[in-house]
């Protein structure tokens, strides 16, 4: 009987990692029998939690017996101390999984109230946020904590919440200036931005031997055409933010090391 209990255990555990918005966008790190083991862990804590209720429920409505009920109603077998096991797993599993359920939709409740305070104590933007881009909004700012913690994961998430232009080198040697319009989501088995599309603002190559970048197109007059460019992270070698007026300035702007003297 102890051991049916697992199975409770570990679908209330899943269903936390697969519905709270913290857990889900770090489901790539677990796999494997760490996945296992994460499920377990909070299916435990869900177990525990439903354990708990009902020794307080019992506590506080004296009369108030669900177990009893449930098996007088349902008679699993002849022998009635059997029929209240099966009762009391019926209802610490319902339970259980429904513990899952509130925890993970709490959280996401939170994290919209988080969002709401943060947009209306922010009423100095910029940038004013479009009514239909709320929802991206607020997926960002779930996802800011990860993105943060890779320093070109920061880079594009930045471009695209700030509207800032970087400059991505390609491992063929391309280069483009530009701003992120959208990364991949982290999901079960990916981890964030592996893919980013990118809207151009102009676009060259680094030369083969000296490195030096060469810009060749202009997409400065074709705001009225979608010219985004979905890029593979794997494609990309180097990233960084871009200035044109710091560029220009420090373009071959180095007069060379000084040869050391013979003495």
């Amino acid at each position: 009987m102890i051991a049916l209990l697992i199975v409770p255990l570990l679908i209330s555990g899943f269903i936390l990692l697969t519905k709270h918005p913290f857990h889900f966008y770090r489901l790539h790190r677990y796999t494997g029998q760490l996945l296992y083991m994460k499920a377990a862990g909070y299916g435990f804590f869900c177990v525990m939690c439903a354990a708990f209720l009902a020794v307080i429920l019992k506590a506080l409505f004296t009369d108030f017996h669900p177990v009893m009920a449930l098996a007088k109603w349902t008679s699993f077998t002849k022998e009635d101390h059997l029929n209240r096991m099966w009762s009391w797993f019926i209802c610490i599993s319902v339970t259980s999984i429904a513990i899952g359920y509130l925890w993970a939709y709490t959280a996401k409740v939170i994290y919209v109230v988080k969002f709401i305070k943060a947009l209306v104590s922010d009423l100095n933007r910029k940038q004013a946020i479009v009514p239909k881009d709320i929802p991206k909004q607020l997926k960002l700012s779930v996802l800011a904590p990860l993105m943060l913690e890779s320093p070109m994961n920061a880079l594009f998430f930045h471009s695209m919440l700030y509207k800032k232009s970087i400059l991505v080198t390609l491992d063929c040697g391309k280069v483009y200036v530009g701003v992120v319009s959208r990364i991949a989501e982290p999901n079960e088995t990916d981890a964030p931005t592996q893919e980013i599309s990118l809207t151009p603002v102009m676009s060259g190559y680094r030369h083969k031997d000296t490195k030096r970048i060469y810009f060749i197109n202009d997409y400065a007059n074709l705001a009225h055409v979608d010219t985004n460019i979905n890029i593979p992270r794997s494609n990309i070698t180097h990233s960084s933010w871009f200035n044109e007026d710091v560029h220009k300035q420090v373009d071959d702007s180095f007069v060379g090391p000084r040869q050391p003297s013979d003495s």
